[in-house]
């Protein structure tokens, strides 16, 4: 099987043709979902079904969770799935509007996000990273992982904290287990929490599962009855054999 390369935003439905130079705008429509084509998975079903209901929420004022948190294993589409929902949001007229900031919409791997906080520490004049990332409309951070000097540490604290507080959208994807984190920081562990869902997928590697074989694509478009009512816990982990 194909690794998830076409993943497509059946959650929404496009009700505008821009011009060649704007990107198309999508509406959310709760009957669409993101669906397996092929087979099911209760791990991959609950990592797409709140992803669903996250981006049902683009258009609500007040939303409600106002992030999402992957965690687990490699190679079950976390980062994909991340990136789908940061592309939907540069697609949403009123998260790419902000008087003060040129990039409202961000989405940073976290090594090269902490590499650029380094560097700013390093340069001269005044530091306006990081408080440009606690004001944008949308962020998502990719990979995290926690560093024993602590700097990484404090500054996913400072994001995940300040973005709560500033009820900002944000998604967040890690290798790491909620346990591994709270074990380095309880209070990020808290945090991610406090922020909303938090899947852990411990599902195998989809490479490994299907030995790198080509074949249809794993998601597709398709239309189904979703009610944006999660049915799934808030940590959401069962184990899945070989």
């Amino acid at each position: 099987m194909q690794r998830i390369n076409k993943l497509i935003p059946t959650v929404l439905t496009e009700i505008k043709a821009p011009s060649t130079k704007e990107r198309p705008i999508f509406t959310p429509n709760p009957g669409k979902v993101f669906e397996f084509e092929t087979f099911s998975d209760p791990q991959l079903e609950a990592m797409l079904g709140e992803a669903n209901c996250l981006a049902c929420g683009y258009n609500d004022p007040d939303p409600q969770p106002i992030g999402l948190t992957f965690l687990g294993s490699c190679g079950t589409g976390k980062t994909h799935l991340a990136k789908r929902l940061y592309q939907i949001a540069k697609t949403q007229p009123h998260l790419m509007q902000h008087r003060e900031l040129i990039r409202p919409v961000q989405y940073w791997f976290w090594p090269r996000l902490l590499d650029e906080f380094r560097n700013e520490i390093r340069a001269p004049g005044p530091c306006r990273l990081m408080a440009e990332l606690l004001r944008c409309n949308f962020l998502g951070l990719d990979d995290i992982a926690l560093d024993s000097t602590g700097f990484g540490v404090e500054k996913l604290f400072q994001l995940i904290e300040g973005r709560i507080s500033r009820r900002k959208r944000t998604v967040i994807t890690s290798n790491l287990r909620l346990e591994a984190i709270a074990e380095v920081d309880r209070k990020i562990a808290s945090r991610l929490l406090r922020l909303g869902p938090v899947i852990t997928v411990d599902t195998v590697d989809y490479m490994l599962r299907f030995g790198q074989t080509p074949g249809p694509s794993l998601i597709q478009e398709k239309s189904a009855e979703y009610r944006c009512e999660r049915g799934f816990p808030t940590i959401f982990a069962v184990g899945v054999g070989g």
